[in-house]
């Protein structure tokens, strides 16, 4: 299903009889009907949430991005089967690696970035790696980041505290700069 889909087969008028200028304008509309199969009368209550923000006012800051992949050998199995909180075994369908999710997930996420955005990739394992120090997108050749991120391979213990460490290093000096925002991201 699309979003396009619904809000066109499922549009309600929300009886909004004047323009919104105000960050945000409730307007509500009642209806009746019949339902058919039951030939009882229903009654509905429509709210409208209108907005006069713009998608240029809402324009998105510029990001400052730090991906941390665990790379430990725990990420080579399969999500076949998992052990859940208290040691419960849980099986599914899937049967992939989860570093294969990991890695496309981090392709998938390094698409949607803006020449403007900075972005760092670390993988930890039994210690932290930098694959991608803190750079602007556009100055980035993405094909080269791509493939780095796929290259990331699982081996090794689990350092959490070592892709904190690096993650935070990658943000200390930018953390406050003004117009930015600051993501570090665990996958």
């Amino acid at each position: 299903l699309t979003y396009e889909g619904l809000f066109h087969d499922y549009y309600f008028d929300t009886g909004r009889q004047q323009p919104c200028e105000a960050r945000f304008c409730p307007s509500y509309t009642s209806a009746l009907t019949r339902d058919p199969l039951s030939n009882e009368t229903e009654r509905f209550v429509t709210v409208g949430l209108n907005s006069g923000l713009t998608e240029a006012d809402i324009g998105a800051e510029a990001l400052n991005l730090v991906v941390v992949v665990d790379t430990s050998s725990s990420m080579s199995s399969r999500f076949d089967e998992y052990y859940y909180d208290g040691g419960e075994k849980k099986e599914v369908e899937e049967n992939a690696p989860k570093m294969d999710a990991a890695r496309e997930a981090v392709v998938t996420m390094l698409g949607h970035l803006d020449g403007e955005d900075r972005v760092s990739v670390v993988g930890y394992d039994g210690d932290a790696t930098v694959v991608q120090d803190l750079q602007r997108v556009g100055e980035l050749d993405r094909g080269d980041l791509r493939s780095s991120v796929r290259g990331l391979r699982a081996d090794g213990g689990t350092n959490l505290d070592a892709g904190m460490k690096a993650a935070r290093g990658q943000v200390t000096e930018v953390a406050g700069d003004a117009g930015r925002e600051t993501r570090v991201v665990y996958v």
